[in-house]
């Protein structure tokens, strides 16, 4: 028996989208705690508010690629009727992928890229290190598993292709169930691979909710 697919399953979810986009105002935050305990250079606030202000428009940019390309990704295989659809599905899902390791990318090295940007206009050694102070005890306890949930994202495309890989190999001793969002078949091997990497998107998001959660507490 092949597995129903269970469409409520959504990586990338709108809550996770919500929760990301607040990671892009964090710094802005943080430009109150560096005011707070530098109050004697104030004058190169603006600097320092140019200099965090680029970064997030970097990190809204690369999320934004990833949320766009993500619209387009349909994951119901009882939809798929001609394997043309497979392959340009595939398609997508590598573009996800590849743009999520740029977004991931992008928040390993944010704080490279704000030392840069500060440096680049001439913010004193003691302000840098007073602000990415405020910065780092902000972002250790979100950065990390907002990458997790990044690296699930990824994880769960891959499985995603690796079915899609499956019900190509297999076109024609497969039918798609449109009244149980899923597949029918006769073929043992077909059904006992499906069921397992179908197991594995749940495993996974799974492992992402309970990062969302934790991350909603903090």
């Amino acid at each position: 028996m092949i597995n129903e697919q269970k469409m409520s399953v959504s990586l990338v979810s709108k809550v996770y989208r919500v929760l990301s986009t607040s990671l892009f105002v964090i710094i802005f935050l943080i430009t109150g705690n560096y005011c707070a305990h530098s109050r004697e250079l104030p004058a190169e606030a603006v600097n320092i508010l140019e200099a965090s202000s680029e970064g997030i428009k970097l990190l809204k940019a690369k999320q934004k690629v990833v949320d766009d390309i993500f619209d387009k990704v349909n994951l119901d295989v009882s939809s798929i009727t001609k394997i043309s659809q497979i392959k340009e599905r595939k398609l997508i899902l590598k573009e996800f992928i590849k743009a999520n390791a740029e977004l991931m990318e992008t928040r390993k090295n944010s704080e490279t890229f704000l030392i840069k940007g500060l440096e680049k206009r001439e913010v004193s050694r003691k302000s840098i290190d007073a602000y990415l102070k405020g910065y780092r005890e902000k972002s250790k306890k979100r950065q990390p598993l907002i990458l997790k949930i990044d690296d699930t994202n990824t994880r769960s495309m891959e499985k995603w292709i690796k079915i899609l890989d499956l019900l190509e190999a297999k076109w024609g001793k497969w039918q798609p169930d449109p009244a149980n969002a899923s597949i029918k078949s006769e073929d043992e091997d077909l059904i006992v691979k499906f069921n397992t990497l179908l197991e594995k998107t749940w495993a996974i998001a799974d492992e992402q909710a309970e990062f969302i959660k934790k991350l909603q507490s903090r």
